[in-house]
């Protein structure tokens, strides 16, 4: 069953709506499963959204954040690494028979028509975009050994030692 974050117009008051709501991620299992097959990432908790949402004319305004967590893999050393993303939610909606306006770089403009807004779509992008390009689970995070596969975090070895350049190992048995 997907889930949707979606909102009645005549709710907005005078003085706004607030919306705090927790839910299953489930409506992200497309960016899950995209994400699943390049860097393992599962979804470890509720995604949680809190926001204000209010009338300006005829435009409609949410701002918020929203967190979910996550546990992926470090891309050096493959330990899974629990992390999350709280991105700020900006979203201006216009009519959809209005012309849209130039608003700040973060802030997304949308049209919306009906008197239903859904912002599942939205929150979706957001937290597609959250993702960091490279999971590490820390900055200095040493990878594994690319010959034996040692953790190099906890452990050593002996091939970087041991290891001779391809281009000068014909010279390894040449004798004065």
């Amino acid at each position: 069953m997907m889930n949707k974050f979606e909102f009645d117009i005549s709710e907005i008051g005078e003085n706004g709506l607030h919306i705090k709501s927790e839910q299953a991620p489930t409506f992200l299992s497309d960016i899950s499963n995209s994400l699943h097959s390049v860097e393992n990432i599962k979804f470890d908790s509720n995604l949680c959204i809190d926001a204000n949402i209010y009338k300006d004319h005829k435009q409609i305004v949410l701002n918020g954040s929203l967190s979910l967590q996550y546990v992926s893999p470090c891309s050096r050393c493959l330990t899974d690494v629990k992390l999350q993303i709280n991105p700020d939610l900006n979203l201006i909606l216009v009519p959809n028979n209005e012309d849209e306006f130039e608003f700040e770089n973060d802030t997304v403009v949308s049209s919306y028509s009906g008197h239903t807004i859904d912002i599942t779509d939205y929150l979706a992008e957001m937290v597609s975009v959250s993702f960091p390009v490279k999971i590490l689970c820390n900055q200095d995070c040493k990878g594994l050994c690319l010959t034996c596969g040692v953790d190099l975090n906890e452990d050593s070895c002996a091939c970087k030692e041991n290891w001779i350049s391809p281009d000068f190992a014909v010279l390894k048995n040449y004798k004065n």
